[in-house]
């Protein structure tokens, strides 16, 4: 009987035991979507990417991201580049951009831009990312008045 209950203490502990590894090891077969979306950002950050701007590669601090399949970049970069004064309202969550000739307005979340008292509706919204606004890639082409490419065998983005 003692031999008995020393085997059956033995697969216990070994069952046990592959219990916890595996708990532990395995991947959870259905996680919690909080707790994966608590956990884990919605964007890419492409540090790989490479932007053009009329012939002139455009790094700037702030790296492109990536939401859902679609090129975000940071707003406030490019635009003070090409000329436009940019201010942020903490209240409205709105980016306001504005040169000579253009007024723009952006909307925290947002799918839709104010260009020039006009709606205009892009891919992906507006969204902060490391207390940086970013804006799809078409709103920036839309706000610099360029074409854009983009290369994906080459990860360059190309705005003429």
């Amino acid at each position: 009987m003692n031999k008995l209950s020393t085997s059956l203490l033995a697969i216990t502990v070994t069952v046990s035991s592959f219990a916890i590894s595996s708990s532990v090891y395995a991947a959870p077969t259905s996680p919690s979507t909080s707790v994966k979306q608590a956990t884990k950002p919605n964007y890419v950050m492409d540090y790989g990417l490479t932007v053009i701007i009329d012939d002139e590669i455009i790094d700037y601090k702030q790296k492109p991201a990536i939401h859902n399949g679609y090129i975000m970049l940071p707003v406030k970069a490019y635009l003070e580049d090409f000329g436009y004064t940019v201010t942020w309202n903490q209240k409205t969550k709105q980016l306001h951009a504005k040169d000579d000739q253009d007024d723009l307005t952006l909307t925290l979340d947002r799918s839709a831009a104010i260009f020039n008292g006009e709606k205009v509706v892009y891919s992906a919204p507006v969204m902060m990312i490391n207390n940086t606004i970013y804006a799809p890639a078409a709103f920036i082409s839309d706000a610099l008045y360029r074409d854009m490419e983009y290369y994906e065998d080459e990860d360059v983005l190309h705005m003429y």
